[in-house]
């Protein structure tokens, strides 16, 4: 890995694989989410039009809460994970915009939008962002010049596994809409996270803590809270009950 991040360096590709990858990602989350639309029986123009608006509307969001934390200093930084927690809400706002159903979208996104890590962060590794604490077995990282710990390969493969467990969790239910799908993603996917941050060479806040850390608890919180409070019509509970009687 080491070699390729050296060589990708060399001959100017940095750049080209970082953001290739960050749309590969972006374009892996439209394709999963229109694909499990199908899937879920809902029209994909809505669903495409919710991935149109709320990313836009998600990365401006992300963008206020970095100005935020700095002081009202700068909008400087990129971190999807902030926006997580949001995406509810956004899919709910727009999904009665577009006369959707929000338990399909929260079922249909809950999984897509973990996709963009799953490809993205292998970028991250070639552009040194990102990076791991020093670890003298650990990929090169040619604007530190030294060797760190691969957290963000780990990070991707983390992430491809939370995303094949949710769409495991979806096929066993035969796509049957509950609105599950993200705060279990929220769960999963933060408390993983919440790990994976002591690994990483950046700003600790207290105990080894960083600020990003604590992102990842308010989602395993909200995640949490939002499967004990969400109730099943009776419609949906038979369709599930049937569903697993005839496996």
């Amino acid at each position: 890995m080491s070699e390729l991040i050296i060589s990708a360096y060399e001959h100017g590709l940095t750049n080209l694989i970082y953001y290739g990858t960050m749309a590969a990602g972006l374009v892996g989350e439209l394709i999963s989410a229109l694909i499990l639309s199908k899937k879920y029986k809902e029209k994909q123009w809505k669903t495409l039009l919710v991935w149109l608006i709320g990313v836009p509307v998600l990365y401006y969001w992300m963008k206020v809460q970095f100005w935020i934390e700095s002081g009202f200093q700068s909008f400087t930084g990129y971190n999807i994970v902030r926006t997580y927690v949001w995406f509810p809400a956004t899919a709910w706002l727009l999904s009665l915009v577009l006369k959707a159903s929000p338990k399909k979208m929260c079922d249909i996104y809950g999984p897509s939008c973990v996709i963009i890590q799953a490809i993205a962060h292998y970028g991250c590794a070639f552009m040194g962002c990102c990076e791991g604490i020093k670890y003298k077995n650990g990929i090169y990282n040619v604007f530190l010049h030294d060797y760190r710990f691969p957290v963000q390969i780990i990070e991707a493969l983390v992430s491809l596994a939370i995303v094949i467990i949710l769409l495991n969790r979806a096929s066993r239910k035969n796509y049957i809409a509950d609105g599950t799908q993200f705060p279990w993603m929220l769960i999963l996917f933060g408390s993983t996270r919440f790990f994976l941050e002591f690994l990483r060479d950046n700003t600790k806040l207290f105990l080894g803590i960083s600020n990003l850390a604590i992102h990842c608890v308010v989602m395993v919180v909200v995640g949490i809270i939002w499967l004990r409070k969400l109730k099943l019509t009776k419609e949906e509970k038979a369709l599930i009950i049937k569903t697993r009687s005839c496996e």
